[in-house]
């Protein structure tokens, strides 16, 4: 018959649902894999962006002191001063870094 002779085209053009099960297999081992490094890679991130803040402040922190006198210094009087902008100082709250009574910058402890 005719219909024979077109059979072997269907099942050429469709996967099989062994094929579908190895490519879905296949996926979610990558997907394993790939995950936990991207956590880790966002924590790393999120610790190197809190030291640099720590660092850049603690120099703000230092040029107000040259420039004004040592005394104790806080968050709202280097933003009032322009030393800090408004975003600065809330990202620096949000990371839970602030100044101690002897003028130094700390940093979240782990």
């Amino acid at each position: 018959m005719n219909l024979e002779k077109y059979a072997h085209i269907k099942r050429s053009r469709a996967f099989t649902l062994l094929e579908m099960t190895v490519v879905l297999l296949i996926i979610g081992l990558l997907l394993l894999l790939v995950i936990p490094n991207v956590s880790k890679i966002r924590n790393s991130a999120s610790e190197h962006q809190t030291t640099a803040m720590v660092q850049m402040i603690q120099t703000q922190v230092d040029l107000y002191l040259a420039e004004n006198g040592s005394r104790t210094v806080t968050m709202a009087e280097l933003v009032g001063e322009n030393y800090l902008t408004m975003e600065q100082q809330k990202q620096a709250a949000n990371a839970k870094i602030s100044i101690d009574s002897s003028n130094h910058v700390v940093g979240p402890t782990k």
